[in-house]
């Protein structure tokens, strides 16, 4: 997998893409450094950003801190903005392969 550069905004919308697509709501979590490792895997920069940005996520409210910080899930009451943030990113990173994907007969 090749790492990416990923603005903040991009990583959030990760976050929550990954989250939702594992089921992760509510009550049903994931462990707080399997989410974290995911994205840092992702891309070039180094942990210690994406970490902040989970911890804002989680000051914010979009995600919810389970077992002492040690597992994390998505909000269920912040379920409409969470679909909007990343629905906007999944259309914006789209935009870019739809080239790609064209016959070559074309």
């Amino acid at each position: 997998m090749e790492r990416q550069d990923l603005n903040d905004r991009e990583i959030i919308a990760t976050i929550f893409h990954k989250l939702a697509r594992k089921g992760a709501w509510g009550e049903a979590y994931l462990p707080y450094d399997t989410v974290t490792g995911w994205i840092m895997k992702k891309i070039k920069r180094d942990g210690k950003r994406v970490r902040k940005i989970v911890d804002s996520l989680i000051h914010d409210g979009y995600l919810i801190s389970h077992k002492g910080g040690g597992t994390i899930s998505l909000n269920t009451r912040q379920k409409e903005e969470i679909f909007r943030i990343d629905r906007k990113s999944t259309r914006l990173n789209s935009s870019h392969t739809d080239i790609s994907r064209m016959p070559s007969s074309a």
